[in-house]
């Protein structure tokens, strides 16, 4: 299994939509491409930074060989 980790700045002022967004929207989108069987957003624990919130979106591929051949596609 591989997990491919992107890690996001949020403003306060835009938070809900942009889960509502990334949820409904981004990752669905990401799922399609084959590229990847699950996606996640979690908000990281360091709390609201700098007038917003971190948030990492985690995707995870079976394996790497599978994401290769899915590139090559």
């Amino acid at each position: 299994m591989i997990f491919y980790n992107e890690t996001y700045h949020v403003q306060e002022d835009i938070m809900q939509e942009w889960i509502q967004w990334m949820v409904k929207t981004h990752l669905p989108n990401v799922l399609r491409t084959g590229y990847f069987t699950q996606g996640r957003v979690l908000r990281n624990q360091s709390d609201q930074d700098e007038g917003g919130y971190s948030f990492a979106v985690q995707l995870v591929a079976e394996s790497k060989d599978n994401l290769d051949e899915n590139k090559a596609k």
